[in-house]
């Protein structure tokens, strides 16, 4: 059936009931007014923001029963999810996942330096909190160097969880069950809870959470392998006084992966079952001061990640300060951040005459300052620099532009630049440093080898935005363009193939590289419309063009992203107790793009995802949703016929949250 058809039913079976339903503000429409702290530190509207940010608030996660927060993440525009099974990545604006900074709470969560080859998807999707504590996330897109640094060169994804109340209880049970149509799919069982509240009124507070997830093996050669995540966390609020609070957070998460010949894993590789154990576990403190115009906020941050299957450990000691003073007409964001990090890797591949080496460390710090300067009533400026200073890479300096013009209380045009850079990782850096890689079905190891010639990767970017908002906020619609010029991207050079190197013999051999000259061009639209007082939809339509600029590869797409992705999402609240939504995802072919200094050969063939659900609130504390993802049973392809980059196929999701 084609999808006007099912378009047309949809409406003919809702629209009757439309103009008698209750007028409800709907928060999708209000983007515009969204008030958002990741893009300078400090609380403003969306729209007087010195970069492109998209909101995801909690009203709007409520009227879906989302899985989690790559799910969420799925219809923002410039935004791409790859993947799914629990094997998602996020990448910004056709930047590889690895230049997206993700934050909770303002706190970092990366585990790449523990993955064998440094990269691979899925890690962090099961690090982040249940939709269930989640206030709102916010969504930067484009370089964020000057305020977050190294991490933050394609983005940041700041997820804001629920404060604590000082004055009463709140919390919550939700179970999730997502059944696969095809049998040799896997199927996806979740269970969350939450509590928070009071333990001594208006001084100090107490939060707690849990989640557990399984995701069934497929029973598909290479499809995606049995997953099973655990992860629970608390927090003390104190409060001592109106101008001080403390925050005391713990969080633990441990993930277990099981891939098997003759369910998902390929026969001929070096074993029959590959296994992975990875743990985190992370403390942090934290103080927020509010002193008239002066507001501070510090966190000390301890991380300890472990792979277990392969004997490693990563630990980061954190301290960052993003503090702020109010000039009245200028606003200055200022602060600074140290950071020491050590990798212990016994799974070095380079034999030397000495001990093989096993451990490396890390220090690097920064002072940044920001201004925001009022030039007239209506435009500001915003002027900010970064220090930074690395052990191994000296200082560089971060700054950016940008320039915000209200024109009236309709539309508002903003633009500037603003620089990225990123240091290379640990092994990337490091001589006589052999990360092995191939993957478990390769017959033998590859290997690839760090280089402490590497330099930090840099990005200069460009962008312009056009917002209207009508008066009766029926209307919402933002056009963004972006340029961002990449120079010293870090990508490997192969050196041969089933060789021997440093008396082993490998499946091949690469070296860490700074390439060529790259660039990365798009544009983002977003129009959301309140058809009714009860119907509303979003929309959004991004382009993504990527080419290397100079060099062997000339020419070649950088990212084997798509070129075009639209989104619609259509949702219905007319009556207190029932939401009915339906979400519809296209992604254009994938040009060949680049991996491991290769221009690929091959194109990832395009598709269109439809999928349509239900949120019924049973009782104030009883919500269940029902939903069917993927209707069509959309497969992808590459131009060779093979199935590759997979989704999810049809599937059937039921679910029920209970308030206490």
């Amino acid at each position: 059936m084609r999808l006007d058809k099912i378009a047309v039913i949809f409406l003919i079976a809702t629209g009757s009931q439309l103009y008698a339903q209750r007028i409800k503000q709907d928060t999708l429409t209000r983007n515009i007014e969204e008030v958002v702290v990741t893009g300078s530190g400090y609380q403003q509207n969306i729209k007087d923001a010195p970069a492109t940010i998209s909101v995801i608030p909690q009203s709007d996660i409520k009227k879906r029963q989302y899985r989690d927060v790559t799910d969420v993440l799925q219809d923002v525009p410039g935004v791409f999810v790859t993947g799914g099974g629990g094997s998602s990545d996020i990448s910004i604006r056709g930047a590889d996942a690895k230049y997206t900074l993700i934050l909770v709470d303002g706190k970092r969560v990366n585990t790449r330096e523990l993955r064998p080859n440094s990269d691979g998807p899925g890690m962090e999707q099961g690090l982040l909190p249940p939709v269930e504590s989640i206030e709102r996330i916010e969504i930067v897109k484009g370089p964020m160097s000057t305020l977050y640094g190294s991490d933050a060169m394609g983005g940041v994804i700041n997820i804001i969880t629920k404060k604590v109340s000082q004055s009463r209880w709140r919390g919550s049970l939700g179970t999730d069950t997502v059944i696969t149509e095809d049998s040799n799919a896997g199927n996806t069982y979740q269970v969350n809870a939450n509590a928070a509240g009071a333990v001594i009124r208006d001084i100090l507070g107490i939060k707690v959470n849990g989640l557990y997830s399984a995701r069934e093996e497929d029973q598909i050669t290479n499809g995606f392998p049995e997953r099973n995540i655990k992860s629970f966390g608390g927090g003390l609020t104190f409060t001592p006084d109106a101008q001080n609070t403390v925050n005391a957070d713990f969080n633990f998460n441990r993930q277990d992966r099981y891939s098997r010949v003759g369910s998902s894993l390929q026969e001929g590789g070096r074993s029959k079952t590959n296994y992975e154990k990875h743990e985190r576990t992370s403390y942090s403190l934290g103080h927020l001061g509010s002193y008239g115009k002066l507001n501070l906020n510090n966190i000390l941050q301890h991380d300890r990640s472990e792979n277990y299957s392969r004997g490693m450990e990563y630990e980061t000691t954190i301290f960052n300060s993003l503090d702020t003073y109010d000039f009245g007409w200028h606003i200055l964001s200022f602060g600074g951040e140290f950071r020491h990090e050590k990798l212990n890797d016994p799974g070095n591949q380079l034999k030397t005459d000495s001990a093989t080496k096993s451990e490396i460390k890390r220090s690097q710090w920064a002072l940044f300052a920001e201004m925001n300067w009022q030039l007239i009533q209506r435009l500001n400026l915003v002027t900010g620099v970064r220090y930074n200073n690395n052990e191994f890479y000296g200082s560089n300096f971060s700054p950016r532009g940008y320039l915000i013009w209200n024109v009236n209380d309709q539309f508002t045009v903003k633009g500037g630049v603003a620089s990225g850079y990123k240091a290379p990782s640990l092994r990337q850096a490091t001589d006589d440093w052999g990360q092995i890689t191939g993957g478990a079905n390769a017959p033998i190891p590859a290997v690839i080898v760090g280089d402490s010639s590497v330099k930090p990767e840099k990005s200069f970017n460009q962008e312009f935005t056009v917002m209207y908002q009508d008066p009766g906020q029926v209307v919402n619609i933002s056009v963004t363009g972006y340029n961002t010029d990449f120079t010293d991207k870090i990508t490997e050079v192969r050196i041969c193939d089933n060789c021997e190197y440093n008396g082993e013999t490998y499946l091949f051999v690469s070296r860490q590289t700074n390439v060529d000259k790259s660039v990365i061009r798009g544009a983002e639209a977003n129009v959301n419309v309140k058809v009714t007082p009860a119907l509303n939809l979003r929309t959004n339509y991004t382009f993504t063009e990527s080419k290397v600029k100079s060099g062997d590869l000339e020419g070649k797409s950088l990212s084997r992203l798509p070129k075009h992705m639209a989104n619609a999402l259509l949702q219905w609240s007319g009556t207190r107790d029932l939401e009915l939504w339906t979400r519809f995802n296209y992604r254009s072919e994938s040009l060949p793009g680049i991996s491991r200094g290769r221009a690929s050969d091959t194109t990832i063939s395009g598709y269109s995802l439809l999928d349509a659900g239900t949120v019924y609130r049973l009782s104030p504390n009883v919500q269940l949703s029902a939903g069917v993802y993927n209707i069509f049973d959309k497969e992808v392809y590459n131009s060779t016929g093979a199935s590759e980059f997979r989704i999810d196929g049809r599937r059937y999701q039921v679910g029920a949250t209970f308030k206490l």
